[in-house]
């Protein structure tokens, strides 16, 4: 009995021995496999004739929740630890949904050597209303470690099985998008022209009522300028008739005065005959009376001979009477005749002062209105001249807008075509690689495999590899580094740590193409360069590195 409680008692310890050796076994082994660095995944989301904006990646990790993220940028990077299973979701609204399962799993003694950043590329089509995507609802691509290269590739059984269903979809795809092109170039077509000829009538229209608006404010100003010329013409006529008006009321004043002056004169010097003949008349009385008294003392001597000089003094003083007469009629005519004389030629000149006036006056209104015909003629021609200009000019903006519009229409014509050429470069270079991963005649592990065939199959996916890197650069150097030649060169250095590496980040902006180098050092002392996606030497790194 105790002999059996023994052998019991011996038969758990073993077993607890056993147990416990091999749980030592599977926790060193899943040790050694997680304390790798994570693998690099570097992954690059196109949407076709589309943007980033509403993209999502949704990644589960043996099918359960593990990312969601909305990409800013097309290219992205991931690390997966190892041994796990990945399935990447990649989704847009209004677009095909695409999954590839990534499988981390790795036999434990691969995981002592550091496995390169594994790249790849996913673009999302337009979804399409009559269009079968069953295919899609599957996984449209499974990588995982293969033997035959001895690193994580496509698995091109899986691929070769669901191939021909792609294309077809793809085929389909191809001729919606371009029937879609079609469409909107159509529709770009008309509403161009459509724009081109509201933009036409609004410029005739817009020209049409400038040059209305134009002719308006010359005739405005024309009228403007011709209301002030005759206003200025009947301000000078009047300001000459109110001269003239003053002349003449003044030289009839003067011709007034004169003949009242004249008139006095003549009144002055009847005025002093009068006074002349009536002192005289008194002197020849006083003398006749003294005469008298003398001759009253002679009247008897000499009575005979007094009859005789009395009569004999009569006489004369008939004829002094009567020559005093003639002289006072001829200087009263000649006093008139001056007064005449000088009545007619003040008429005559106030006379020609008028008629001189009048011919002054009709002088300067045919001067102001041959100024107005002259300025109105001039107007004409400047208006003719003017509108003349403005018609070249708007004929030139025409031809000038008329060759810019066949410009940027042979600039489309030609962005478009090259375009289509590089979307038909990406089909073949899609296509090419949908060749080249065709699945490789893999032996059964059960036969085993000669070390030729091995090296065959290594140096097969060795030269895949290297041209899909050189078919990445080229897409990469053509539709991802192109970001103009205006802008001038720019080197930029970032440094990041992360999983036990040290990573610099180096773009390089030069002759408007964008270039992203990386340098990633490994705790353990590895060293790897990379240009974009592509491994290179450190001697190239340097090089390419140096702005």
């Amino acid at each position: 009995m105790i002999r059996e409680e023994i052998n019991i008692a011996k038969s758990k310890a073993r077993k607890i021995y056993v147990l416990a050796l091999t749980s030592f076994v599977l926790v060193s082994t899943m040790f050694s496999a997680y304390s790798q660095d994570p693998l690099l995944v570097a992954i690059k989301l196109n949407i076709d004739k589309g943007s980033l904006e509403g993209a999502k990646i949704v990644i589960t990790q043996n099918g359960e929740p593990w990312k969601n993220l909305s990409p800013k940028s097309s290219k992205n990077e991931f690390d997966l630890n190892y041994g796990n299973e990945y399935l990447f979701i990649f989704k847009k609204p209004g677009y095909i949904t695409k999954k590839i399962i990534f499988s981390t799993k790795v036999p434990a003694g691969r995981l002592a050597e550091e496995f390169l950043p594994f790249p790849f590329n996913v673009t999302l089509f337009k979804q399409y209303d009559d269009l079968n995507t069953v295919v899609f609802n599957q996984p449209v691509g499974k990588i995982g470690f293969s033997m035959d290269v001895d690193d994580f590739d496509y698995d091109t059984d899986y691929t070769k099985s669901i191939q021909a269903a792609l294309r077809e979809v793809e085929t389909q795809i191809e001729e919606k998008r371009k029937a879609e092109e079609k469409e909107e170039e159509a529709a770009r077509k008309a509403a161009a022209d459509r724009a081109k000829e509201e933009n036409n009538r609004d410029q005739l229209a817009q020209e049409e009522a400038k040059k209305k608006a134009q002719v308006e404010e010359e005739a405005q100003e024309a009228a403007r300028k011709k209301s002030k010329e005759e206003a200025a013409a009947r301000e000078a006529a009047a300001k000459q008739a109110q001269a003239e008006e003053s002349r003449r009321i003044k030289v009839e004043q003067e011709a007034k005065e004169q003949a009242e002056e004249e008139a006095r004169e003549k009144m002055e010097a009847e005025e002093k005959a009068k006074n002349a003949a009536a002192r005289a008349t008194a002197e020849e009385a006083k003398r006749k009376a003294a005469e008298e008294n003398i001759a009253s003392t002679e009247a008897a001597r000499e009575a005979a001979e007094e009859d005789k000089k009395i009569s004999k003094s009569k006489a004369a003083e008939e004829e002094a009477a009567q020559k005093q007469d003639t002289e006072e009629a001829k200087t009263k005519a000649a006093s008139e005749k001056a007064a005449t004389k000088s009545a007619k030629a003040a008429a005559a000149a106030m006379a020609k002062e008028e008629a001189e006036a009048i011919r002054a006056a009709n002088t300067e209104a045919k001067r102001a209105e041959a100024e107005v015909a002259r300025n109105a003629t001039e107007a004409a021609e400047r208006e003719r001249k003017e509108a003349e200009v403005l018609k070249a000019t708007a004929q030139e903006a025409a031809r000038k807008k008329a060759k810019d519009a066949q410009n940027a229409a042979e600039t489309r014509k030609a962005m478009e075509a090259e375009a289509r050429a590089a979307a038909k470069e990406r089909a073949s270079l899609d296509a090419a690689i949908s060749t080249e991963e065709a699945p490789i005649n893999v032996a059964s592990s059960s036969k085993g495999r000669s070390s030729k065939r091995h090296a065959a199959r290594m140096n097969t996916a060795t030269d895949a590899r290297k041209r899909a890197a050189v078919r990445a650069k080229l897409v990469n150097e053509k539709q991802s580094r192109s970001i103009g030649t205006g802008l001038p060169d720019e080197k930029k250095v970032e440094f990041a740590e992360k999983n036990n590496r040290k990573i610099t980040k180096i773009v390089i902006r030069k002759e408007g193409l964008l270039t992203t180098y990386r340098k990633v050092e490994h705790s353990w002392g590895a060293i790897y360069y990379f240009r974009e996606m592509e491994n290179i030497t450190k001697t190239i790194f340097d090089l390419e590195t140096i702005l």
